[in-house]
């Protein structure tokens, strides 16, 4: 269980000066937040003497519960003192959050052969979801504003396994499975966003996989490699609106429908007891196969056919570990990925990217003394991206005029180095 209580003063930048017919303002914003937090997981495992089916199968059976609780008030007070009178308003915000879980699992391995092993599963969950708010908002003009909104959501959601290994021999490894997972629905429970902004649909996933895990020459040479293509319907995807000038809300919605595919690799090589090469190489290609970005508008900013945000088509870590004079290391690596929508909500990329790290650590008895640096090149790229209007190019009478939309980053660490010294007692 969790209780806080945070509460700020929003003046921080009041200059005191004449903006726009103010003379001064205050400000206050209060959160005062309950989370709870209740799970129990009971399974049992069969051993070998509990094997089924003529002692072929192993089996796991499980049931599982948990209750969250999150409730919210949050109180903001707001006053101006204008050249022609003061002006103040208060909004206080109750919202009450509950989801309650129970659900059922069970697994099957069962062996079809000496070298082949069927695995089936099911998991069967009785999800509950219950939201309510109420917000009150007054002013010192006499104005009185009270909204209600009540949500609940109550389904059985159904997720399983089909899969097949097969022992080619001791080195090797082959496997294809077809799975089905769901991610509930639930609740955005930002004060500023519309009643069609709120709820958000449960999402479910199939997913198919092939691959094999390989090793070769006494294990000097590992590698896994996995093939994959997943299909998600009903996608939850984190978008974003702009609900004032300057302001937006990131909340999660729904995309009708979605696919990825692509391939990972997995590769340690091991020429001597010294020196470890390896590789993790990423494949990717996704795509919505249907989307709308605002669900109080159908046809609002459709992203049918693009890739989905977050999703770049090829990224890798290549590096090696070398260890010499017995307590002398040194490693190093390169990692990059290719550009990619940053996200859901507009077109822009985040640029491609490659960086280089290091190490060399002395190892003692009980000490070791580590200097590292990474982003050699001091590689100037960003991590993060958002789009949105945030200048103002005039004001009248009218209000504020707002330039157009323009694309913010954020970088990532340029080049840091440290020395770290550690001793155990």
């Amino acid at each position: 269980d969790t209780d806080s209580l945070y509460s700020y003063e929003n003046d921080w930048s009041n200059t005191g000066d004449i903006i726009d017919g103010a003379l001064q303002y205050v400000s206050t914003d209060s959160y005062d937040r309950t989370r709870k937090n209740v799970s129990i997981d009971v399974r049992l495992v069969s051993d070998e003497d509990g094997k089924i089916f003529n002692g072929k199968t192993d089996w796991t059976v499980g049931t599982y519960h948990q209750d969250r609780k999150h409730t919210l008030y949050r109180f903001t007070d707001y006053s101006e003192d204008y050249l022609y009178g003061p002006y103040s308003e208060a909004t206080e915000l109750s919202t009450d959050y509950k989801t309650k879980s129970t659900a059922i699992y069970g697994q099957l391995d069962t062996a079809l052969s000496s070298k082949t092993t069927l695995i089936t599963g099911l998991r069967v969950e009785k999800w509950d979801a219950e939201y309510s708010d109420n917000q009150i908002f007054s002013d010192n003009y006499g104005t009185l504003e009270n909204t209600n909104l009540s949500i609940d959501n109550d389904e059985v959601l159904y997720g399983g396994k089909l899969g097949l290994n097969y022992q080619a021999d001791e080195n090797t490894l082959m496997y294809v499975a077809l799975s089905k997972g769901y991610k509930p629905g639930g609740v955005n429970i930002e004060l500023a966003l519309g009643e069609g902004y709120k709820t958000y649909e449960t999402e479910a996933l199939w997913n198919f996989e092939a691959g094999m895990n390989s090793s070769y020459f006494d294990n000097k040479l590992i590698s896994r490699l996995n093939f994959f293509y997943a299909e998600r319907r009903d996608q939850q995807i984190d978008t974003s609106v702009q609900i004032d000038n300057g302001k937006f809300i990131e909340y999660l919605s729904n995309a009708a429908q979605g696919h990825v595919f692509g391939v990972e690799s997995e590769l340690d090589y091991y020429p001597t007891d010294f020196l470890h090469l390896y590789s993790r190489i990423g494949l990717m290609k996704s795509k919505f196969d249907e989307h709308n970005y605002d669900p109080e508008d159908e046809d609002a900013n459709p992203l049918e056919g693009r890739e989905q945000a977050q999703s770049p088509n090829y990224q890798y870590n290549i590096g090696l570990n070398y260890n010499f004079m017995s307590n002398w290391r040194f490693n190093t690596n390169i990692e990059g990925k290719d550009s990619y929508y940053a996200s859901n909500s507009h077109n822009e990329k985040i640029s491609s990217y490659t960086i280089g790290n290091a190490a060399l650590s002395y190892i003692g008895d009980n000490w070791s003394v580590n200097l590292w640096v990474r982003n050699i090149t001091d590689k100037d790229y960003a991590v993060k991206a958002f789009y949105f209007d945030n200048k103002i190019v005039d004001s009248n009478e009218n209000g504020d005029e707002w330039d157009e939309d323009e694309f913010f980053t954020q970088k990532g660490a340029p080049r840091t180095f440290g020395l770290k010294v550690s001793y155990d007692f």
